[in-house]
């Protein structure tokens, strides 16, 4: 590129900023036209049984159609195969929608991270043609939801900027002055995409919140590494503003959809008993699982086993898409998953490992030796053993792994102090099926990686789905405590004793819950054992047509026990 001055860069910038924005330019005229005739938009509603929510999906749906000319996210969305008809609103976006539109008051700073690909611009987006969406129902609608003026919203994308910090200080000094003259004491809505790959991005943050620019704003940056959330926080200290009503917490985490979501999304008649069952509510799914634990069988919950064909077949292609959209749609569009969808995922997860300054090779071998032992308890020293590296090498590979949201770490759970052995083996998984397939096939250069895949679900499908539910539990019990991803080996363990191993211990309410997972019909003696000594019937997950309380131990259809995770 030719060396440009001060002044180009900034034209350059300010188009782009433009281009990435275009409900500045567009939403007035949308809303001229919905408040003199709504009915243009809302004449065909969907069928969702309550008004309200009625007109707002239809305008949703209204805004995502027009602004899929305008918007390059969306509208690579709305070419896709499935276009507009399917679009996962994940879990998160309606915890968001209510901390940013509800709970939350300026100042207020978030981070919302996740996995390469898992759809973090997409949310973001959501998030924005909901704000835009709010505003046009309260013509017809009164609502609770708080919303702002179009100008007053903001999204950038971190990895456009050449200038560095001192550019994007230019870039939000400049929009917060223009959006503090619009008139309305509405906040400031911020997103920031990708501020992992800007570094200092957080001085710029401290110095405006110093000063008072972010007053009245509400900023949102989304990253795909949670080392860059740890130095945020160092960096931030005591400039959080006021996040203490947030019900996502300060830093939130997109991971790839659960199979609750994916049922969602991809069954209509499922979708349907969701919910008018609520089973999507985390307080139901809680106590539910807090129950079975008592031998107490909710008699909804035995409705799903109607559905249990649908559900076996739904897993099935689960395992292998995994809950990231991309190789989701592709699954279900076409019938298999075109190799770029696994390489583009690998290759994002090396270019950022390189980010940090970590060794191609190392995270090869690292992620060769995972998949030798997964599931199975290992040491740092076993695993460093088998592919030539020094156990503390393997400890910063496994770190990066973990914050990258690839992979889990599982403790044995020391039953009298109720807390991980850190210095016995512990077990590592990988937090999503596509997450393992698409880092097998760069270990092991597969070229085609699909037919790969299957042939490794041939092979270890017991394995792969004992990685889903170990998954599906770390996750419910840290979003029931609000804990970050990171901290997992406090909610999910395992338990190994002389007469045999219990595949996971998992925390829900200050309860420990023990699960075994496989095809017998019996529980083990450790399982029995351990049941006993925690107080609580043991859950065993399998292939069963039919939820049973037996003694000691309640045996569930694992793809009910995912549903509820």
């Amino acid at each position: 590129m030719p060396n440009l001055s001060d002044r180009e860069l900034m034209d350059i910038v300010s188009r782009a900023i433009t281009r990435h924005n275009p409900w500045w330019i567009h939403q007035r005229t949308i809303e001229e036209r919905f408040s003199e005739n709504p009915n243009a938009v809302l004449r065909s509603l969907p069928s969702y049984g309550n008004r309200r929510s009625e007109y707002l999906m239809a305008i949703r749906r209204h805004l995502l159609e027009y602004y899929s000319s305008y918007d390059r996210d969306i509208g690579e969305l709305s070419r896709t195969y499935w276009g507009l008809d399917k679009v996962w609103y994940p879990n998160l976006f309606y915890v968001l929608r209510e901390d940013l539109m509800k709970n939350i008051t300026p100042p207020a700073i978030l981070t919302l991270r996740g996995p390469r690909q898992v759809g973090k611009t997409t949310l973001i987006k959501l998030l924005i043609i909901e704000l835009l969406s709010l505003r046009l129902l309260k013509h017809i609608e009164e609502t609770d939801f708080r919303t702002t003026h179009y100008r007053k919203i903001l999204y950038f994308p971190c990895d456009v900027l050449m200038g560095g910090r001192e550019e994007l200080l230019h870039v939000l000094t400049d929009f917060i002055d223009r959006a503090s003259r619009v008139p309305g004491k509405e906040p400031i809505m911020i997103f920031l995409d990708e501020v992992s790959s800007l570094r200092g991005w957080q001085e710029v943050v401290k110095v405006l919140y110093d000063d008072g620019s972010l007053d009245n704003a509400i900023l949102l940056a989304t990253g795909s590494h949670s080392l860059d959330v740890k130095m945020s926080s160092e960096v931030l200290a005591g400039r959080r503003g006021n996040v203490e009503k947030s019900k996502a917490g300060p830093d939130s985490v997109l991971l790839p959809m659960k199979f609750s979501e994916y049922v969602k999304l991809l069954s209509e008649e499922l979708r349907r008993v969701s919910y008018g069952g609520r089973w999507l509510e985390l307080d139901l799914r809680v106590n539910t699982l807090l129950s079975l634990a008592r031998g107490e069988v909710n008699e909804r919950l035995l409705e799903l086993e109607y559905f249990l064909g649908e559900l076996r077949r739904l897993l099935d292609n689960y395992i292998v898409t995994g809950g990231i959209v991309r190789a989701v749609r592709e699954y279900d569009g076409r019938g298999f998953i075109p190799d770029v969808v696994y390489k583009d995922y690998a290759d994002l997860v090396v270019k950022d490992a390189e980010r940090w300054r970590l060794s191609e090779r190392n995270l090869r071998k690292t992620l060769y030796a995972i998949l030798l032992t997964m599931g199975s308890p290992v040491s740092a020293r076993t695993l460093a053993r088998k592919v030539g590296l020094t156990h503390q090498t393997i400890e910063k590979y496994l770190d990066y792994l973990e914050y990258s949201y690839a992979i889990l770490q599982l403790y044995r759970l020391d039953l009298n102090k109720r807390v991980p052995e850190y210095r016995k083996a512990r077990k590592i998984y990988f937090i999503d099926p596509f997450i393992m397939h698409a880092l097998d096939a760069w270990v092991h250069g597969y070229s085609e990686v699909f037919e790969e895949a299957l042939k490794s679900l041939r092979e270890r499908r017991p394995l792969i789905t004992e990685c889903v539910v170990a998954s599906h539990l770390a996750r419910l019990a840290l979003t029931a405590t609000r804990s970050p991803l990171r901290l997992v080996e406090g909610a999910v363990y395992y338990w190994r004793h002389d007469s045999g191993e219990v595949d996971f211990i998992f925390k829900l309410k200050g309860e420990y819950i023990p699960v075994e997972v496989g095809s017998s019909k019996k529980a083990s003696r450790t399982l029995l054992r351990l049941s006993r000594t925690l107080k609580k019937r043991g859950i065993l997950a399998g292939h069963f047509d039919k939820i049973r309380v037996r003694g000691q131990v309640v045996q569930i259809p694992i793809e009910i026990l995912l549903l509820l995770a």
